[in-house]
C-alpha cells in the first residue's frame, strides 16, 4: 500500500541530506509485540524473514529474546536472527531486537494471561520511550487483545488509544486506509441519545479541521475533499429521518468552507456508495466507528491499515487479521510498516518545505 510512496519520498530525503551523511539512510520502525499468546510473534518473524523489507527500513522489535527463540523453533525459522540493541544503537538495514524482559515466559497459545497483559503493556511503554528518545522514528503495533488493555485502563480500546490517552491528546483521529479508500469516524459512540449530545457544530468542525490537516501534512494532499456521511436513513421523500445530526453536518460544512476546507455532505450511504460517489473524495468521515468499520470492510475486504493520526509520532497497525492465512496477515503487516515509514517521511518533508518556504508579503 504505502510502498507506492516510498521511492519518490526517499529520493527527496536522500537528495536533501547534508554532505557526508549516509546515503543509504532509512527510518527505524519500532514494532510492539502485542499478545505473545496470539499471532504476534509468528507475524513478525515470518514478515521479517521472508520479505525484503530491510532494504527500505530498519525494524526494531520490542519483544523478549526467550520468546523469539521459542517461536523461531515452533514455526521452524532457524535461519533468521535479530541484532540485539545495545546502548540504544541501531544499525540500518538489519532487523533488531530490543529485549524488554529476560526472565522465562510461559506460553499458552490462544489464552489471555496476566503475564501476557503485563508484557504487552511493557512493550508499548518501551517503544514509547524509544520514540521519545529518537531511537526509533515510527511505531507499528502487533495485535493485542482488548481485555489485556482493559485490565490496565477501561478507556483503552486498542493500541492507538493507549498512546492517545498516554499523551492526553484531544486532536487525534483514527483512519482506516488502503490503496483505494480512507475512512474515519467522528465518534466511537453508537447510542443515538449520546450521539445527539456529542455531535455539535463545534465538535464536528474541530474533527473536520483535524482531518484536513492530517490529509495535508501526512498524506501530502493539497486541498483534500472530505465527504461526511449521514447518520440516519431517509424516508420515501428522500428526507433524513430524525435529521438533527444531518443539520449539524450541514452547518459544520458551511463553516469549514469559510475556512477553505473542502468538506461536503451529509451523504446518504446507500446512494453514495452504489453510485461510486465516494471515488470523488480523498477521505470519508462517518459519524460512528461502527459505521466506518462496516464501510471499510465492504470496500476493502482484507488489506487495511489503521493509522492513529494527530500524535507527535506515527502509529499504525493492521486493521484485520485472517483466521488461517498467515501469508495474507504478513502482507497486511508489511503494509502497516510501509505506511508508517511513508507518513513519517511525508511529515518531515512537509516540515522541511515549510521551514524553507519564502515568506509571504
Amino acid at each position: 500500500m504505502a510502498r507506492v510512496f516510498l521511492a519518490t519520498f526517499a529520493e527527496y530525503f536522500i537528495c536533501d541530506m547534508k554532505e557526508g551523511e549516509n546515503r543509504n539512510y532509512n527510518l527505524k520502525i519500532g514494532i510492539t509485540h502485542g499478545d505473545y499468546n496470539g499471532v504476534a510473534y509468528e507475524l513478525v518473524l515470518k514478515t521479517l524473514h521472508e520479505g525484503n523489507i530491510h532494504e527500505s527500513l530498519t525494524p526494531v522489535f520490542f519483544g523478549c529474546s526467550k520468546l523469539v527463540s521459542y517461536f523461531r523453533n515452533y514455526y521452524s525459522i532457524p535461519n533468521f536472527s535479530f541484532v540485539a540493541v545495545k546502548q540504544n544503537e541501531v544499525t540500518s538495514n538489519k532487523p533488531h531486537l530490543y529485549n524488554i524482559h529476560s526472565e522465562e515466559v510461559k506460553v499458552t497459545l490462544g489464552e489471555i494471561t496476566d503475564e501476557g497483559s503485563r508484557l504487552g503493556i511493557l512493550s508499548m511503554e518501551k517503544a514509547h520511550n524509544a520514540i521519545i528518545s529518537k531511537m526509533v522514528d515510527a511505531l507499528v503495533c502487533c495485535p493485542i487483545q482488548l481485555p489485556m488493555l482493559k485490565d490496565t485502563s477501561p478507556s483503552y480500546i486498542g493500541n492507538g488509544s493507549y498512546f492517545i490517552h498516554k499523551l492526553k491528546t484531544t486532536s487525534s483521529i483514527q483512519i482506516l486506509c488502503n490503496d483505494h479508500v480512507k475512512v474515519t469516524a467522528a465518534s466511537a459512540k453508537i447510542n443515538n441519545a449520546e450521539l445527539a449530545k456529542l455531535i455539535t457544530v463545534d465538535y464536528l468542525l474541530n474533527k473536520i479541521r483535524i482531518l484536513n490537516k492530517v490529509m495535508c501534512d501526512d498524506f501530502l494532499i493539497s486541498a483534500p475533499k472530505i465527504a461526511i456521511l449521514a447518520a440516519n436513513s431517509v424516508d420515501e421523500k428522500g428526507n433524513f429521518v430524525d435529521g438533527e445530526i444531518e443539520k449539524t453536518i450541514e452547518e459544520a460544512n458551511k463553516l469549514a468552507l469559510k475556512e477553505k476546507i473542502l468538506s461536503f455532505g451529509p451523504y446518504n450511504p446507500s446512494t453514495f456508495f452504489n453510485n461510486r460517489e465516494y471515488q470523488k473524495f480523498d477521505v470519508i468521515m462517518s459519524i460512528t466507528s461502527q459505521q466506518a468499520d462496516t464501510i471499510f470492510s465492504l470496500l476493502n475486504g482484507q488489506d487495511g491499515v489503521i493509522y492513529t493520526a494527530g500524535l507527535p509520532f506515527v502509529v499504525t497497525e493492521p486493521w484485520h487479521y485472517s483466521d488461517n492465512d498467515i501469508e495474507l496477515d504478513c502482507q497486511i503487516f508489511r503494509s502497516a510498516m510501509y505506511l508508517a515509514d511513508a507518513i513519517t517521511k511525508n511529515r518531515r518533508m512537509n516540515g522541511r518545505l515549510r521551514k524553507n518556504a519564502m515568506p509571504r508579503k
